[in-house]
């Protein structure tokens, strides 16, 4: 299927998105399917949410990944950027987990589950408390 107007092109059986932001930034990405109707459906998706960043002023849901990395680009000459890179490493329960998802509860689920003492625990809250507030303190 060549590439189109509606922002849909197969490549090797998989659909992949292609649109432009209201503002005029590109977004290509992976649709993550075979099935065009899936593809369209998060093709609209994105596009509306696009739309409703640009013109309504609501802010993009971010993903724990993406917090962890902009803290660790953000605090690259801290002292103990490797202590922070080894526990963000064990804390693979957030992984693809949006912010707003992280409440008490799903925090202390995963914490618990580290196979560490709780002084130990207690420093794995400190550094997701830390970039959970560089995230909403920074972040638009």
């Amino acid at each position: 299927m060549p590439r189109n107007n509606d922002g849909l092109y197969q490549r090797n059986g998989r659909f992949y998105i292609d649109i432009w932001s209201p503002s005029g930034e590109r977004i290509r990405r992976s649709a993550g399917t075979k099935d065009c109707k899936q593809a369209q459906q998060l093709r609209d998706k994105i596009a509306h949410e696009l739309w409703q960043q640009e013109h309504i002023g609501i802010k993009p849901k971010r993903m724990w990944d993406e917090a962890a990395v902009k803290w660790l680009q953000d605090m690259n000459g801290k002292k103990s950027i490797d202590t922070d890179i080894s526990r963000l490493r064990h804390l693979t329960g957030l992984r693809g987990l949006f912010l707003d998802a992280l409440t008490r509860e799903v925090i202390m689920s995963v914490v618990d589950a580290l196979p560490c003492g709780n002084g130990t625990q207690n420093r794995y809250i400190a550094l997701i408390r830390a970039i959970l507030y560089k995230a909403r303190d920074e972040w638009e």
